[in-house]
């Protein structure tokens, strides 16, 4: 992307309807003074600069995260969808993109993802299977176990918008404290992608124990 084509997109994005947080970024002098000057041109804030700076790289990013390669046992397109054991997930509620995919997600208990390869991989979680949603920033904030039946539906009602794929998570719950990614990571013994939008847990199973022995 060249200079002009960056300034003419500044200049075009549309602000953030979406609710907003307070985070303190440190930077040095010389580039707080670059983006000064830069909020200067557009007639806009400091604060509205930084943001529609860092949306594209962040966009950029979690597409190259979702493309990244799983361990075999962890990636869904490997997984043995006849079989009759119950398998586990860990389903990101893609806060990032979407608050109301998200909400609607924790609120109502849906295992849901949206575009192509991901809304097809919600079809290989079975009934029975285990499904954790995790919020960025949090962890997983909820857990529940599949009907089993993909439903389709539609983002918004306008039916141009992109479709979903989702199912219902039965004995579904919401975590009074969620289970952060450090807590995660020392249950399994390793670290996971957490921003990747669906993984499979081979020891899912940990994970499952660990929440229903704090909950007593």
């Amino acid at each position: 992307m060249s200079s002009s084509d960056l300034i003419s997109m500044l200049k075009t994005q549309k602000a953030s309807s979406q609710d907003q947080v307070s985070m303190t970024v440190r930077m040095p002098v010389e580039m707080a003074a670059q983006v000064d000057g830069l909020a200067e041109f557009l007639n806009i804030s400091r604060n509205e600069t930084v943001l529609k700076l860092i949306s594209p790289e962040l966009e950029k990013v979690k597409k190259e995260i979702d493309s990244l390669s799983l361990e075999e046992d962890e990636d869904i397109s490997n997984i043995d969808i006849a079989s009759d054991e119950a398998k586990f997930f860990i389903l990101n509620t893609n806060k990032g993109n979407n608050i109301e995919d998200h909400n609607r997600m924790v609120n109502n208990g849906l295992a849901e993802a949206f575009c192509d390869p991901w809304m097809f991989y919600i079809d290989k979680i079975k009934k029975n299977d285990v499904v954790f949603l995790y919020e960025n920033g949090k962890g997983i904030v909820s857990y529940g176990r599949s009907n089993g039946v993909t439903e389709i539906s539609n983002r918004k009602s306008d039916q141009s918008q992109d479709k979903s794929h989702f199912q219902k998570l039965e004995n579904y719950t919401i975590l009074e404290n969620p289970i952060k990614a450090s807590e995660i990571r020392s249950i399994l013994g390793r670290n996971i992608p957490f921003l990747k939008t669906l993984i499979h847990l081979s020891d899912g199973i940990k994970l499952l124990k660990y929440i229903q022995s704090t909950k007593k």
